[in-house]
């Protein structure tokens, strides 16, 4: 049977540290030719540049999932060029909307290959054996000199004319997607589709952050590092790894197993009952030797009345009970009693019996265990706190959007629609004319 080979994700936004609105938008859908993640980042210092990412976004996944589209590449320029008609409508039809647009970077994953698309200067990275490659291209005025040959790539981080876009979804002009050729995936691999808020100041450090088997706490952990290490702009980043699911994965918190249940390296483990025979065989010989020992003890252990300390390390490993307190060694032994002998009744007299039983947890590994649940527990903490801030900020931005679209509703009230004053114009054009009709008004009661 084939193993099954999945496309896991994980996705997490900030709004940073400056700006009180998150213009950032983010999504993913399963189409037909594939599964779709989309990250939009609305221009900054442009009006409503939220609902132009939210309106890319959600353009972008309906047509996808609506297309009937046979080509990948087609289905991935088609959705980003309806994504800008729909953004350029909205913004024709409210003056305090212009010049509003949004940058976005998608990739389209199907059967181990990949496709990505973008306009601006989102991008996508292909994290690959440690080893980081960008699959988008920036469309921005240093990316230009950069491909003319002008500047270098060392000179490209510290131009000014670095992060000047000459193309975003949204603008006068219709913008030329940029769309990669089939880059195959290898298992292990990972995307990472962000905004400029995290790869300016994570692009050194992406390959160990994104290198984390759960992509939901990569994700998190790529935008709180961003945040933390710059701030100044949104930070938007989905992760997703392609991976195979019947692969053993390394369990977040592992109990140790008895030596004798560990099969042999090279060897099949094929025949389970034959190591829980070995297991349970070697439990009852320990327990057996320890009752023989206890019933009788050397007559030497009787003569010296010293009490046998806890045994070491390789008498717990062989099983059995201690021959003698001279065979145990000096290590084995306290020290000699200054006083009457011990009573035969008094537990020190007795021979060790502080045999592990089979599957049982060393004290070591149980205070191991014990660390790790307190450091997950202070993690599930500082999670839960920084999603009740992020709720408390989305919540609070929301608010101000709605108040803001209220403010738009009352001032842009009485105002023909569109369609009236379409209307109007074939009238003049024909010789009628009959002004638009305004908008109908209840009757005051």
């Amino acid at each position: 049977m084939s193993n099954e080979v999945r496309l896991l994700l994980g996705a997490a936004t900030d709004v940073g540290k400056v700006r009180e609105v998150n213009e950032d938008a983010h999504g993913f859908v399963r189409s037909r030719l594939g599964d779709l993640l989309v990250v939009c980042d609305g221009m900054g210092g442009h009006a409503a540049g939220d609902l132009a990412s939210q309106t890319a976004l959600d353009a972008i996944l309906a047509h996808a999932i609506a297309s009937r589209a046979t080509d990948e590449r087609a289905l991935l320029e088609e959705a980003i060029i309806a994504a800008h008609k729909e953004v350029r409508r909205i913004a024709d039809a409210s003056p305090d909307r212009a010049g509003m647009g949004t940058t976005v970077v998608a990739a389209l994953v199907r059967a181990g290959w990949a496709w990505v698309a973008n306009v601006g200067d989102s991008r996508c990275y292909l994290v690959r054996e440690g080893q980081v490659t960008q699959e988008s291209k920036d469309h921005t005025k240093g990316q230009r000199l950069l491909d003319g040959g002008l500047i270098t790539p060392e000179q490209l981080e510290t131009h000014p004319e670095k992060g000047v876009l000459v193309q975003a979804l949204g603008q006068r002009e219709v913008p030329q997607p940029f769309v990669s050729d089939a880059r195959q995936l290898q298992l292990g691999d990972t995307l990472v589709l962000c905004s400029d808020g995290v790869y300016e100041s994570m692009h050194k450090t992406m390959a160990d952050v994104a290198k984390a088997k759960n992509p939901n706490y990569a994700a998190h952990d790529l935008t709180a590092k961003a945040v933390e290490q710059d701030g100044k702009d949104n930070a938007t980043v989905i992760v997703a790894r392609y991976t195979d699911l019947d692969a053993p994965a390394a369990p977040v918190r592992a109990a140790p197993v008895p030596v004798a249940a560990v099969p042999p390296s090279g060897g099949s483990g094929k025949k389970p009952w034959l190591w829980i025979a070995v297991v349970a065989g070697t439990g009852l010989l320990g327990f057996a030797a320890g009752r023989m020992t206890a019933a009788k003890p050397s007559a030497e252990s009787r003569v010296v009345a010293s009490p046998v300390a806890v045994p070491d390390e390789e008498d717990k490993a062989g099983g059995a009970g201690a021959d003698s307190p001279a065979d145990r060694g000096p290590k084995a032994l306290d020290p000699a009693p200054e006083k009457d002998a011990v009573s035969p009744s008094d537990d020190r007299n007795k021979p060790a019996m502080d045999h592990p039983k089979p599957g049982a947890t060393p004290p070591a590994a149980q205070e191991g265990l014990k660390q790790k649940d307190d450091q997950g527990a202070d993690e599930a903490k500082r999670v839960r706190e920084r999603r009740r801030r992020k709720g408390r900020r989305r919540r609070e931005a929301q608010k101000r959007l709605q108040a803001k679209r209220e403010s738009e509703r009352r001032n842009t009230r009485g105002t023909p629609s569109p369609q009236a004053v379409n209307k109007a114009a074939r009238n003049a054009r024909a010789g009628t004319t009959r002004p638009p009709a305004a908008p109908r008004k209840e009757a005051d009661k």
